[in-house]
């Protein structure tokens, strides 16, 4: 796992700053979302680039594939309450898997470039 910077006082579910290639990106644990609770981290977790309202990095433990979905493979869950983490699912070979939704995991803005702050 790579090195993060702490955010003192950071929302829940934001673990640090990654400096990406000089690019400094919003690390995400998604579990908090989800009413999981967080293990310790270590090498075997992995950190994807999502790119949403912000770009930012979620942190999982592990990723099993990549796969394509075709849109009627696709189904909302309708729950009254927004903001839902997973509003979707896909039907894969007789599988049912809850997709994340990036936006609602994104942080939004938590940091601005020093040329963005006021004086």
């Amino acid at each position: 796992m790579a090195a993060l910077t702490p955010l003192p006082g950071a929302p829940s579910g934001v673990l640090g700053l990654l400096n990406l290639h000089g690019t400094m990106l919003v690390a995400v644990d998604p579990r908090p979302r989800l009413g999981l609770s967080a293990p310790a981290m270590h090498a075997q977790q992995r950190l994807l680039v999502v790119s949403a309202r912000t770009h930012y990095v979620l942190w999982v433990d592990e990723v099993e594939g990549i796969v394509s979905a075709r849109a009627q493979d696709v189904d909302g869950i309708e729950i009254a309450a927004g903001g839902m983490p997973a509003p979707w699912i896909v039907r894969l070979d007789g599988e049912v898997i809850p997709v994340l939704s990036p936006e609602v995991l994104d942080p939004g803005p938590i940091v601005r470039p020093a040329s963005e702050r006021a004086p």
